[in-house]
């Protein structure tokens, strides 16, 4: 049986950088992306800095008329 291990947000990022870092040396990352790829992820990282709308109904929703 698999234990879960919970780990602080440091130590994750730290983690996901350094599969990252060995990910690109594998994977020759010299290469330049596709451009279509490229805008896929500008328009994702500007996504990030928005708010998105709250997919849970309002309590209003619920109200007996």
């Amino acid at each position: 049986m698999s234990q879960r291990v919970l780990i602080d947000e440091t130590h994750s990022m730290a983690i996901c950088t350094e599969i990252g870092e060995r990910l690109r040396s594998v994977l020759n990352v010299d290469a330049p992306m596709p451009p279509r790829l490229t805008v896929l992820l500008a328009r994702l990282a500007e996504l990030d800095f928005h708010e998105s709308p709250s997919i849970v109904p309002s309590l209003e929703a619920f109200e007996l008329v």
